[in-house]
């Protein structure tokens, strides 16, 4: 996703959390069964829309996926495994899908407003943040996902991907997070990394995920018309061909017109 690699060098401390077991070998089931309605009481879920798309030239939230739009796809895995969800971007856009919206706090900011967004509605301990093109997340996976934030306990749930990247838009914030966050946003922060100063941060290496990603693409997003091509997903083949002819420049004025 472009982002760059967090190490021990890198501006801002992270504090490494070793993995917790989630459950007791030695509860009877009958616990585990009302520790798992706890658990869910303390998930909420967010996806967030509304970027520029630039690179593709068309809105990826709405890119055809299986019958219905990318981000409702997106949308469904993540209640799965939170209980509920709540879109990040404009109502005006996206109230259609049939979901909760909530916008943006700083217009045009970029992610970062997006995430301190789903901080400030949120009333519960951890929140799942998502990006909206990721058509490969499974519900298995982002279920892990909170259960690792919830055992480690720390600020944010950080997955890196193979090549050593983090994915800030597909983790885990500690409500704990909101108010780190919102300073960032004030003081003009756009990386969402770089607002993790200060904050806890457990790093999910791929050892500790590998077994939900066995073909190495959870993390896959839809930047260009290749990306799209290369998920099977999107729009019909002429019009990517189509598309594909414009320079990048034009490409969003002529899609909102419907000439391409």
């Amino acid at each position: 996703m472009g982002a760059t690699k967090i190490t021990k060098q890198s501006q801002f401390s992270i504090t490494q959390f070793n993995t917790v077991t989630c459950t007791a070998a030695a509860r009877s089931e009958g616990d585990r069964g009302h520790d798992k309605v706890n658990v869910m009481d303390e998930r909420a879920g967010y996806v967030l829309v509304g970027g520029k798309s630039s690179r593709l030239g068309t809105d990826k939230a709405l890119l055809d996926f299986e019958g219905k739009p990318l981000a409702a796809r997106v949308a469904e895995v993540v209640q799965a495994a939170a209980g509920r969800v709540t879109i990040v971007g404009p109502l005006e856009k996206y109230g259609h899908l049939g979901l909760p919206v909530i916008p943006d706090p700083v217009e045009n900011f970029g992610p970062l407003a997006g995430l301190l967004a789903a901080l400030e509605d949120s009333e519960n301990a951890w929140n799942l943040v998502t990006a909206c093109d990721m058509p490969y997340l499974d519900a298995a996976f982002l279920n892990f996902l909170f259960e690792e934030a919830q055992a480690a306990g720390a600020d944010v749930l950080l997955p890196f991907d193979a090549e050593g990247n983090p994915e800030p838009l597909c983790a885990v914030y500690s409500l704990a997070a909101r108010s780190t966050i919102r300073r960032r946003v004030e003081q003009g922060v756009h990386k969402i990394t770089r607002a993790f100063e200060g904050l806890r941060v457990d790093e999910l290496a791929p050892d500790r995920y590998a077994r939900f990603d066995p073909e190495g693409r959870i993390f896959t997003n839809l930047n260009t018309l290749e990306d799209v091509r290369g998920a099977g997903l999107g729009l019909p083949s002429a019009r990517l061909d189509r598309m594909r002819e414009v320079p990048s420049a034009d490409r969003q004025e002529l899609d909102r017109r419907g000439k391409i």
